[in-house]
């Protein structure tokens, strides 16, 4: 069994309480539900959610806040685990996250929580805006997640999330590849992920999809490394591989 968050945090795995934020794109839902398979084999009480829209996961039933009754998620654990919590159907295909303050109320409930921040569309690179949910102040983990692929794409090349925004925040043009050493930029200053970061949470950094894009994830890796904002790892979520990148 690989365990992702032990790599990622540092930590010893058997510490409880963890609350752990995924923001950015490219993977967070394939490495929420790997942490909750990971986790469910240490922890009876696993929680995973997010704080805003998230696709429907036909593998597994997703609980959702008008079905719990007074004992809140307690039953739930001892039928299942992880235990996926939602508030309501968004549509056939999303459903609709919880706000922070429930959050914060279910996770009390449980002994590890992992959660999603923001929404991708499933792309590898984002810009946010005000309507992006800020990572909560009473987690104690944060993951940034940056894909592999993003490398080298241009914002005409639909693989960047709100592609026009994007443009006009950063002021890039649509046409120029976004090179490792933007990217690393994007996604480690307070213009931009750490925007929705809490001050004096540091984050973990995961290239993912190292697999297929081996060359763009060591130059995004290293790029991110430099700037000294917080451990760099690279891997792929989907083969179970994750690395932590030296100087």
């Amino acid at each position: 069994m690989t365990h992702f968050f032990k790599m990622i945090s540092g930590q010893a795995l058997e510490a409880k309480g963890a609350r752990i934020a995924l923001l950015g794109g490219g993977g967070k839902t394939s490495l929420l539900r790997r942490l909750g398979r990971e986790y469910a084999q240490v922890f009876d009480r696993v929680l995973l959610s997010s704080l805003t829209l998230s696709s429907r996961d036909h593998g597994s039933k997703t609980q959702l806040l008008p079905d719990l009754g007074e004992e809140g998620l307690i039953p739930y654990f001892a039928q299942q685990n992880p235990v996926t919590v939602m508030s309501r159907a968004f549509d056939a295909r999303k459903l609709e996250g919880v706000n922070e303050e429930v959050l914060a109320e279910l996770a009390a409930q449980a002994d590890i929580c992992v959660f999603e921040c923001d929404g991708a569309r499933n792309l590898p690179l984002k810009v946010h805006n005000d309507r992006d949910p800020a990572v909560p102040p009473y987690a104690t983990h944060l993951i940034i997640l940056v894909g592999a692929d993003a490398v080298d794409q241009t914002l005409s090349g639909g693989r960047i999330h709100r592609p026009e925004h994007f443009a006009e925040w950063w002021g890039v043009d649509p046409e120029v590849p976004l090179d490792a050493e933007f990217i690393a930029e994007v996604v480690t200053t307070r213009r931009g992920y750490l925007s929705k970061a809490p001050e004096g949470l540091q984050p973990a950094y995961l290239v993912n999809k190292a697999d297929s894009y081996p060359e763009q994830a060591a130059r995004l890796s290293e790029a991110i490394l430099a700037r000294g904002i917080g451990p760099v790892f690279v891997g792929s979520v989907e083969k179970g591989r994750c690395e932590r990148v030296e100087v």
